[in-house]
């Protein structure tokens, strides 16, 4: 089960909240899906093998109350799930996998911890940097559309978390793991140069 977290509606739909949704969005594209209203507060799609895309339409904070709903529907475990969500504290352009760990403030995931009973949830991070807090807030910060020096990134950034949502499919977490979780923020300047070249192209 692929879990993307968003908002519903066009008002969020180019948001940085929303990178959940626009990864799935990029799944059913290349796989030629469709979403549908499923059994309960989400919409769900099918893939050739068997996989679930799934996302909540209960807004972000409650975002566990629709997993809940397709956890009543379908048996899934948890170490077989794939949250994907957007991220303040990983870089924007960069990715991470985890297997475990805490929500880290975002309300999404901590919906749908507390639904599941717990934190031992596969989750792919897409990072969206951390604001100014001088300037905005995190909670308005993550409502609003990327900026347009952003945008020629976007298309690629998210291409690539498709590309590491298939691989989890095909292989395992730790091979996404061993693909994608390279930088390191003490990198220097001109390794994490090379590395975002590497990633976007």
């Amino acid at each position: 089960m692929i879990i993307g977290l968003g908002n519903p509606g066009k008002k969020y739909a180019q948001t940085r909240h929303n990178l959940g949704f626009m990864v799935l969005d990029e799944l059913a594209l290349r796989h030629n899906l469709q979403f549908k209203t499923g059994r309960g507060a989400y919409l769900e799609s099918r893939m050739s093998d068997g996989s679930l895309l799934i996302k909540p339409m209960t807004y972000m904070n409650l975002s566990g109350q629709a997993v809940q709903d397709v956890c009543r529907r379908y048996t899934v475990d948890p170490n077989q799930m794939l949250i994907i969500h957007d991220d303040l504290d990983v870089d924007f352009g960069r990715i991470k996998i985890r297997p475990t760990g805490s929500a880290g403030g975002h309300n999404g995931l901590k919906s749908v911890f507390n639904v599941m009973g717990s934190q031992d949830i596969p989750r792919l991070k897409i990072g969206i940097d951390t604001p100014d807090r001088r300037s905005m807030d995190a909670e308005v910060y993550v409502l609003k559309p990327f900026f347009s020096h952003e945008k020629s990134v976007l298309n690629e950034l998210v291409k690539k978390a498709a590309d590491a949502v298939e691989l989890f499919l095909e292989k395992d977490l730790n091979s996404v793991m061993n693909l994608y979780n390279r930088y390191d923020k003490n990198d220097t300047d001109e390794s994490s140069d090379e590395l975002s070249r590497e990633i976007i192209e």
